[in-house]
């Protein structure tokens, strides 16, 4: 039966104003400009903070600062115009729409977001002994269909309901919710619902004509991700979303809209996954660096041909000098299940070339914790018969030598998801990378 209890004695109004790890998630994001507010795919907006249309990234800076003040002092939307006005004024920013709306989607955008991601690290860090959510809708007449439907609706921290629908799931959503322990769903008389079977729809950008392609029901464009997990595990929260793009966009969707913000956040969490690996031993767990590109996948299927040419080449000379005990090349994997590259953890010693220090083909400090960042804008990917690998050629060079990872196509070990693995990292100079051996599948090898 609906209940038509208020927004306050439902407990949506009584989280703190003055919350640090709401303070955190807001100081934390690193400014940048943007002309429309779904430029990106949206988890990235988890590490970036943007207001469409600004005139530059001071601007966003300042309206940020003003942000984070607002939070700390437990001020009022009303205090936060005055200071939006003062910031709009000196940078002469003329702005779409009535100055009321205006302030309030800022404000209220991110001050939900940020208490809905500081409340998802709660309810991580507590889940062992309260392992239920439940959903809370601000019923009234501004209560959208979907809030109203899923009002009570009780599930299991982990289910995947949350990695798209966990609130705010549209603009000017109020929706929350409530963390329950198995204790308090048998006080309360309550039990664990099945998890809805919710579909998906393209939506059409009238202003940009872009399609935005399976967006779930009762979620506007671009709301589709918890805000929670795209902050703590970014990689984690953007491959789900990615998951649900036609696999011929997905590729595109990653290299052409996530932004700084995402992939430094991606570094970082590359860097704290092999510092965590130095102090435990290998599980079999893996960390996301990157995503493959449309285009390369394109070319692997159109220089099938070559490659496959390449590869009989390769084996016939090595049958007709059997004096380095070579073995025949097996039939190249050219079909990638997974856009996903990622590095085992038994790989990070390998990664880092503690077996070759001070060697030229050594990747430097700066490089291997950039890795993400290099393997997302890569000079050119090649592919290399003998080795049978991708080969991203990145824009890291030193002494004429250029920073290169190879990637095997399809790996998997113990139960652990088919992937792209990051084999190994090392330098090589553009006369070798020219070599027959190598098939260009996109960018140039023509370096300055």
């Amino acid at each position: 039966m609906p209940n038509n209890h208020s927004a306050s004695d439902r407990g949506v109004t009584f989280e703190p104003l003055k919350n640090q790890a709401a303070i955190d998630f807001l100081k934390k994001k690193l400014p940048e400009v943007t002309k429309h507010w779904d430029d990106w795919v949206a988890p990235s907006h988890a590490h970036s903070f943007t207001i469409a249309g600004a005139p530059s990234v001071d601007f966003v800076k300042d309206m940020q600062a003003a942000l984070v003040g607002n939070i700390e002092q437990g001020l009022t939307i009303a205090d936060f115009r005055k200071t939006f006005d003062a910031i709009v004024k000196k940078y002469g920013w003329s702005y779409k729409g009535e100055r009321g709306w205006r302030t309030r989607v800022i404000y209220q955008t991110n001050m939900r977001s940020a208490r809905m991601a500081a409340k998802w690290r709660t309810i991580q860090d507590n889940k062992d002994i309260a392992p239920f959510l439940e959903y809370l809708s601000v019923l009234d007449g501004r209560t959208t269909k979907n809030c109203k439907a899923w009002d009570n609706l009780i599930l299991s921290v982990d289910d995947e309901f949350w990695s798209t629908l966990y609130p705010p799931n549209h603009w000017g959503c109020r929706a929350t919710v409530r963390q329950l322990s198995a204790a308090s769903l048998k006080r309360e008389g309550k039990a664990v619902d099945s998890s809805p079977n919710v579909s998906t729809r393209d939506v059409l950008n009238p202003s940009t004509g872009e399609v935005y392609h399976n967006v779930p029901h009762g979620i506007s464009p671009g709301w589709d991700y918890n805000v929670g997990q795209a902050w703590i595990a970014p990689d984690v929260s953007l491959g789900k979303k990615l998951a649900r793009l036609p696999r011929e966009l997905a590729g595109s969707a990653y290299q052409n809209q996530v932004s700084d913000g995402f992939l430094k956040s991606v570094d970082k969490s590359w860097r704290a996954f092999r510092s965590n690996v130095k102090s435990t031993h290998a599980t079999n767990a893996i960390q996301f660096v990157g995503l493959g590109n449309h285009k390369v996948q394109a070319a692997l299927t159109d220089k099938a041909e070559t490659i496959m040419a390449k590869t009989a080449e390769i084996n016939a000379k090595r049958a007709a000098s059997p004096v380095n005990n070579l073995p025949q090349l097996k039939h190249p994997d050219l079909n990638p299940e997974s856009l996903a590259m990622v590095a085992p953890d038994f790989k990070v010693d390998h990664l880092e070339g503690i077996h070759k220090a001070g060697s030229s083909s050594q990747w430097n400090a700066e490089w291997i914790d950039s890795l993400p960042s290099l393997l997302h804008d890569y000079q050119a990917v090649l592919y290399d018969t003998d080795a049978q690998a991708l080969v991203y050629v990145t824009k890291a060079h030193k002494d004429g030598r250029y920073a290169t990872a190879y990637v095997n196509i399809n790996q998997s070990k113990k139960k652990m998801l088919v992937s792209n693995w990051v084999k190994s990292l090392n330098t090589k100079p553009l006369q070798t990378l020219n070599e027959p051996r190598f098939i260009i599948l996109d960018g140039s090898l023509s370096i300055k």
